[in-house]
């Protein structure tokens, strides 16, 4: 639903909140990979605040990072908050966000709840209010327990609900469930051997 509400020409920017690891980063990734599979990578940029602001020093030449970032069909910047510390991107992506709008672009950021509204330049604060902002809370267990079984799927995993709901009450957040998964996998595809409560302990 996210997803689709993200594509939705009408909610430019779309923002993605939440306090610490509650998912966004993982939710940003999965919905840029989503776009990319049906406009193609080359036309989706995905990076964080400071991997755009290393782009914007590189450009010497007046309006070439514009032009760089305006070539996209969508763009993904996870690490919004992090705009704080930036005021020239800050001013520059104001540009970006109302072309985007009037091109009817993606244009998504993430960003912690935590950010201070005052330290973003009052015209691209103008923009965030504009568009749509979605807050994403921590991953109840009922969640955190779908996850675990996606991710299982996703590494070829097969685990009984038994060991699954360990997994999903002691690790709290998207990253360490898929973390343990993964070492879960890879203990079980050394072993060639079913995966016991002992094993996973």
């Amino acid at each position: 639903e996210i997803a689709m509400s993200a594509e939705n020409p009408a909610y430019i920017p779309f923002i993605i909140c939440g306090r610490g690891t509650c998912g966004k980063t993982h939710l940003l990734r999965a919905m840029a990979g989503g776009v990319a599979r049906k406009l193609g990578s080359g036309s989706v940029f995905t990076g964080t605040v400071e991997e755009l602001r290393a782009m914007a020093s590189e450009d010497k030449a007046p309006g070439i990072f514009k032009q760089r970032l305006l070539r996209y069909r969508a763009i993904f910047i996870d690490n919004g908050h992090e705009l704080a510390k930036f005021p020239e991107l800050q001013k520059k992506l104001i540009d970006i966000i109302d072309i985007f709008r009037e091109r009817r672009k993606i244009f998504v950021l993430a960003l912690d709840d935590g950010l201070d509204r005052t330290t973003v330049d009052q015209k691209l604060r103008s923009r965030f209010e504009a568009g749509l902002v979605v807050t994403v809370k921590k991953p109840d267990l009922d969640i955190r327990l779908r996850y675990a079984r996606a991710q299982c799927a996703a590494n070829r995993l097969h685990l009984k609900k038994e060991l699954l709901l360990p997994i999903a009450q002691r690790f709290q957040t998207i990253p360490s469930i898929q973390g343990i998964v993964s070492k879960v996998a890879a203990f079980q595809k050394r072993t060639d051997k079913p995966v016991t409560s002992a094993d996973l302990e």
